[in-house]
């Protein structure tokens, strides 16, 4: 998040974001930044999806079927059910027209450089929900792959912090031994809760328990007696 606010400091994305009242002006910066990582991860969203309906309402074109049209106007109804977006998901997910349609969307783009520029910003954005997406449901070879897609923009932006280590990190990873990575593809990550896409990287689980645990006036007891933890759960 930190590589893309360097990259569009000054492109207005912010004001933009404000102006749309998606976000109040005093907190966009920091959202931007990361520090506000919930609201900086939902505004880039929304932006990206502003870009992504933009090129999609340029390149739609009169020859898209009329199955395609009804599945993308289901999976953008809020008011249809859980059950019918997912079919109509999947239903996309498989579709030739629609593969198409996002194929030409970005070969035959506007080859400006204001279109590069903006074209990078989706290229970053994807890139880093891919990412959170992996972590979310556990997803290994989703995880590595999202962190070389991130690999150029960040060591050219943020190379004097994370940036400076991700490439030995990425390279470690994928020289890892088949037992460890058969082991990460189904552990890397871990849920407190049990739900749907609440899993989270290890690192901010123990924040969440041990560390957290620790300083609570009850500690290590209230953890242990969660049920829904992962070591006192009867299936483990």
């Amino acid at each position: 998040m930190s590589a893309i606010y360097k990259r569009y400091k000054g492109s207005e994305l912010g004001e933009v974001l404000v102006a749309a009242g998606v976000i109040a002006d005093g907190s966009v910066d920091r959202a931007l930044k990361g520090k506000h990582y919930k609201r900086g991860l939902r505004c880039l969203r929304l932006m990206y999806e502003a870009l992504m309906c933009q090129l999609m309402k340029e390149n739609l074109g009169p020859d898209l079927a009329d199955e395609t049209r009804e599945n993308l106007d289901i999976l953008r109804d809020t008011s249809q059910s859980e059950e019918s977006r997912a079919d109509a998901h999947v239903a996309l997910e498989n579709d030739a027209d629609l593969k198409s349609l996002v194929t030409n969307m970005f070969t035959h783009v506007e080859a400006s450089d204001m279109a590069n520029y903006w074209r990078d910003f989706l290229s970053m954005t994807d890139a880093l929900m891919q990412n959170v997406h992996a972590v979310h449901i556990c997803n290994w070879d989703e995880y590595v792959s999202s962190l070389r897609a991130m690999l150029p923009w960040m060591v050219a932006y943020d190379n004097n912090r994370y940036g400076k280590w991700l490439p030995d990190f990425w390279a470690m990873l994928t020289a890892l031994p088949a037992d460890q990575v058969a082991f990460l593809r189904t552990d890397f990550t871990q849920s407190i809760t049990g739900n749907p896409y609440s899993n989270m990287a290890w690192d901010m689980w123990i924040e969440c328990t041990m560390n957290k645990g620790s300083k609570m006036k009850s500690g290590w007891l209230s953890i242990l007696q969660m049920r829904s933890s992962c070591w006192c759960t009867p299936e483990m």
